[in-house]
């Protein structure tokens, strides 16, 4: 019994925020720096969690969770 070699690939990420997909702009860097970049047009990723990632369609998908805070 022959066994076919292992081929690595990269999931391409995506961040999905208020059922839009947000690209990542940075491949190679954590998916941290990729949200801090889009939090310029997207302010309320500033404090936000990314859930994931899952593996949805064959990429990875985070999703954004907002935290509601208060002030005090």
């Amino acid at each position: 019994m022959t066994q076919s070699p292992l081929i690595a690939q990269s999931l391409t990420r995506v961040i999905v925020y208020q059922d839009r997909e947000l690209p990542d702009t940075a491949p190679d860097q954590p998916i941290e720096v990729v949200q801090r970049h889009h939090a310029a047009a997207h302010p309320a990723l500033t404090t936000a969690v990314l859930d994931g990632p899952f593996l949805v369609n064959g990429r990875h998908e985070y999703r954004v969770r907002v935290q509601n805070g208060t002030k005090g």
